[in-house]
């Protein structure tokens, strides 16, 4: 795992939407491939548009299970994993906090 420099910490502090235990990950363990390659949570988040021209807007990316699966954060401050398919082209709330969807990832480590 890379660290997360403090200037990026507190950019991702500044925005009010993401929730503070995805933060305090990435203070504590920082950033890259979590587990036997299973899971790589990035070194920031990335707009969901960006990844995939047809996502939908208002959703930052953290991570995907280099299988299709891209993780995220609404915008709207909800506090919730959503993941996006990209082979359905669909979103669904996971209805987990960031610190219970990486848990699995987690006990890998």
């Amino acid at each position: 795992m890379e660290h997360v420099k403090p200037e990026e910490i507190k950019s991702l502090k500044d925005m009010k939407s993401i929730p503070s235990d995805y933060i305090d990950w990435l203070q504590t363990y920082g950033w890259g491939t979590i587990g036997s390659s299973s899971y790589m949570l990035y070194s920031g988040l990335i707009p969901l548009k960006e990844i995939d021209d047809i996502a939908p807007a208002g959703f930052l990316s953290f991570g995907d299970d280099f299988s299709g699966f891209n993780a995220c954060f609404s915008n709207t401050g909800d506090g919730l994993v959503y993941e996006w398919d990209s082979a359905t082209s669909e979103i669904h709330c996971t209805g987990k906090s960031f610190v219970q969807f990486i848990s699995h990832y987690r006990n890998a480590l």
